[in-house]
């Protein structure tokens, strides 16, 4: 190279003088000059070429664009990498749950647990038929979602367990990948040894049962019916409930132990009623059933009518608690929520002027009242429930305070502490933009057997259920809705009821409007009341309701000691049961 350098230099010094001043090369041409020299002679095979100019000056000459790198050249990166550590990510097991409670649905097996205390990324739920084999059927990235139905196919009166099982993701570096791997290996097998015992004491089994997938009821005789039903495979028997209303209040149960049959005939004592049944399957497992979801008969689903019959007096006339009560018109006049359970109702008369209640206790045989509170910082008092597990009485505040629940006691009619309800960023059924979109509930019930709340959502028709922490587990998003006022609701084993009233002229009776666990809407139940209905509730076998009422009445009083007909305006509350 230096050769090649010093015949350029000679060549550039015999040039003639005259040429040379006319046109003297600059730094830049010497350079591309030697580069073209260079090449010439084969001698460019450095990653970089350092030289010297004409004027004396040391530049750097960069080589030609590299062409792609061959495969060996890969495998010898890739091994300079793995050299030089590799990552990679695991799935820890942090905890095996308890999962709170399995059932037979209409749908499926669902599955519910309770909420976990640390943080964690995910929950894997894993089934096995039998004694088989674990297998993955679920991965819930959503850390709040507390429910999960298995709507897999499943053999019918077949055993199956499951079992949670919750993830964090951990990172696991080593200097070579086949040590990064093996790590991982060990990790899991690690954590399939310590949890091996949890995952026994905390898996759930079932006996999964599909519901029959029909039931008619037809009236054969005066007092007689037929149910009829199609057969399961692999069970032991049929339960029949019958019932003369689609709630099923009250009934009467009949045991079928043949799984091959499909019909029974029953004797219904009321000549001219409907009746109403439901069959689900059961099957016997050392000595104990274990039975599937209900199904009901076709005429459940359809809108029914009800009666009222009013609290009234010994003359007949209908119990105004208003003015038994002796709350006078525009004071603690207008009845909000109404609750009962065992020998008593409570109906909650609300003041719009200073915005306290009072709780009027009433005796549910004949409708004295047994206890009236003081005035109670309830808000709006919207709606109130009973807890029939501990003892207290729940009441809804809504204006003011759309989330804050007051808890009362029974006895004493006394507030013991308000309450206010938790709302997570995003639950079962529900996202995180949904749940931000909630603003407070209007109405609550509670239910002893599931030990939860269901809450009405404001401004909408949706319910929550809450726990009994009064934290919301997970959204009800109902099927369709009926085009009223939104009121009171109430909440049996099977059914969520909400108390509606007329917003249009053409609606001139208040109604109910009835709906499964799972928002599907079942039928409606249509009243004879005028006014606004403002609740519905269940004590025992029966089915009761309250309605407000304001109005003028043209009264006789005495003005200047004469008799006239004067106008006066009434404000009154109702307490009725319905009848079927």
């Amino acid at each position: 190279m230096k050769k090649a350098i010093v015949i350029l230099l000679c060549a550039a010094f015999c040039m003639p003088a005259a040429a040379f001043a006319e046109e003297a090369p600059s730094a830049d041409a010497s350079m591309e000059q030697q580069q073209q020299a260079a090449a010439a002679m084969g001698t460019l095979d450095e990653p970089a070429f350092t030289g010297e100019s004409a004027e004396g000056e040391s530049v750097e000459v960069l080589p030609e664009p590299a062409s792609a790198p061959s495969k060996k050249t890969k495998a010898k990166a890739a091994a300079l990498k793995e050299d030089t550590g590799y990552t990679v990510t695991v799935d820890r097991v942090a905890a095996i749950p308890k999962i709170s409670s399995i059932e037979n649905v209409r749908s499926g097996v669902l599955l519910h647990w309770k909420a976990f205390q640390n943080d964690y990324d995910y929950v894997k739920i894993f089934r096995r038929q039998g004694e088989g084999e674990w297998e993955q059927v679920k991965k819930v990235s959503d850390v709040n979602r507390l429910y999960w139905m298995d709507l897999g196919e499943r053999e019918n009166g077949k055993a199956y367990s499951y079992y949670l099982a919750v993830y964090r993701e951990k990172t696991i570096t080593r200097d070579t990948k086949a040590e990064a791997k093996e790590a991982a290996e060990n990790a899991k097998e690690s954590d399939a040894e310590k949890f091996a015992e949890k995952i026994s004491q905390n898996k759930k089994t079932i006996i999964s049962l599909a519901r029959p997938k029909s039931c008619t009821m037809k009236k054969i005789e005066a007092k007689k019916w037929l149910c009829e039903w199609t057969p399961s495979e692999n069970v032991s028997g049929y339960q029949i409930q019958f019932s003369k209303n689609s709630l099923f209040l009250a009934w009467k149960t009949r045991i079928i132990k043949k799984p091959t049959k499909k019909s029974r005939k029953l004797t219904c004592p009321a000549k001219n009623k409907a009746y109403y049944a439901r069959v689900r399957s059961f099957k016997v497992v050392n000595g104990r059933r274990i039975y599937s979801a209900w199904t009901y008969s076709s005429n459940v689903y359809k809108t029914k009518k009800l009666t009222v019959k009013y609290y009234k007096t010994k003359k007949g006339k209908k119990v105004n608690y208003t003015k038994r009560a002796k709350q006078v018109t525009g004071g603690y006049s207008i009845s909000q929520g109404a609750c009962g359970y065992g020998k008593y109702t409570y109906l909650l008369l609300y003041n719009r002027s200073n915005g306290y209640s009072r709780i009027v206790k009433v005796k549910k045989k004949n409708g004295k009242i047994k206890k009236i509170s003081a005035p109670l910082a309830l808000n709006h008092g919207n709606d109130m429930t009973y807890n029939s597990k501990e003892g207290f009485l729940v009441v809804v505040n809504y204006t003011g305070k759309p989330w804050r629940l007051s808890l009362v006691d029974p006895k004493t009619l006394k507030i013991i502490r308000h309450v206010t309800v938790k709302c997570p960023k995003s639950t079962y059924n529900a996202t995180e933009q949904t749940v931000s979109s909630w603003s407070g509930i209007t109405g609550i019930a509670y239910n002893k057997k599931r030990n939860v709340y269901v809450a009405s959502l404001k401004d909408s028709n949706n319910y929550v259920i809450l726990d009994e922490n009064f934290t919301i587990e997970k959204q009800i998003a109902v099927t369709h809705s009926d085009k009223y006022m939104r009121q009171g609701l109430e909440v049996t084993n099977e059914f969520i009821l909400r108390c509606r009233s007329p917003i249009s002229a053409d609606q001139r009776y208040n109604i109910i409007s009835v709906y499964d666990w799972f928002g599907n809407y079942v039928c409606q139940l249509q009243t004879g009341w005028i006014g606004e209905a403002e609740g519905v509730y269940v004590i025992g076998s029966g089915l009761y309701g309250n309605l407000y009422r304001s109005h003028f009445k043209t009264e006789k009083m005495k003005i200047d000691g004469k008799k006239k007909k004067v106008s006066v305006y009434r404000q009154e509350n109702y307490l009725y049961r319905l009848k079927y």
